[in-house]
């Protein structure tokens, strides 16, 4: 079975061509609506049926069957790939792309794959994950705010990046952008780990609800047992786990790929 990731492109960028490239089992390409790029796309060739989506029978009263869906680990792979893509031609054209919603398309590659495919494509739906419904006086309400300083807004504009990486399963994102907001919220400007635990340690209400995240993390067993990290160690107090916290967020503002000792986040 083919399989093909296409990405869309945010911003406005003419090319001539939409090639495609032809890479070992990977196949690269451009969509284009006349001259303008729409879509960056990579295909896997030679993937297994099994990864194709498929309907399971209903399991409750409401009589609903179930779409079971796998990328086996292609959508990663198709974003790394092209990150490096993206990084090589960022020198001629700044092209920016949406990795968090993409579409997976599926194609047989034998007449006996044919049968097993009931979808040609699926959208992701990551973009609808932080909608919700809210009042609309709420809405009318932020308005009428007074202004807001830049350092409110700035710690502000972390937190949101965070909760979108968080909800695409960008974890390592998520992480930064998240302590990037405590940081510029309640750091002072300091960026040194003695100074952070010591102003960290003073906000009550972080405290409160570091204890009670680490205290559900730990009882839902969901810590592996081999983890080093003492935020799930019941003995620790909180201002060891506010010095875990700090010290992780500066191995992955450092962490690289080639080096053994990243954190593994998943």
């Amino acid at each position: 079975m083919i399989i093909t990731f296409a990405f869309d492109v945010r911003n406005y960028v003419e090319v001539m061509e939409g090639w495609p490239l032809k890479r070992d089992n990977m196949t690269f390409f451009l969509e284009r609506e006349g001259n303008v790029l729409k879509r960056v796309c990579l295909s896997f060739s030679g993937v297994s049926i099994e990864h194709a989506p498929s309907f399971a029978s209903p399991n409750d009263a409401s009589g609903r069957a179930i779409l079971k869906t796998s990328d086996g680990g292609y959508a990663a792979l198709a974003r790394k790939r092209i990150m490096n893509w993206q990084a090589v031609v960022s020198g001629v054209q700044i092209i920016d792309l949406d990795y968090d919603n993409f579409e997976m398309r599926f194609r047989a590659e034998s007449t006996d794959e044919e049968s097993r495919i009931h979808l040609k494509s699926i959208k992701s739906s990551f973009d609808q994950a932080l909608n919700y419904s809210c009042d609309f006086e709420q809405f009318g309400r932020a308005f009428c705010a007074g202004a807001i300083p830049d350092h409110r807004i700035e710690s502000t504009s972390h937190y949101r990046e965070g909760r979108l990486a968080f909800e695409a399963g960008r974890y390592v994102d998520a992480y930064n952008n998240m302590f990037l907001f405590l940081e510029t919220r309640y750091c002072d400007g300091k960026t040194k780990t003695a100074q952070q635990v010591e102003l960290l340690s003073e906000n009550s209400e972080l405290c409160s609800c570091i204890k009670k995240n680490a205290a559900e993390l730990t009882k839902a067993n969901q810590a592996r047992k081999d983890e080093n990290l003492d935020l799930f160690n019941s003995c620790a107090n909180v201002r060891d786990k506010i010095r875990v916290l700090v010290l992780l967020r500066g191995k992955l503002r450092h962490h690289s790929l080639k080096s053994p000792s990243v954190p593994h986040l998943t």
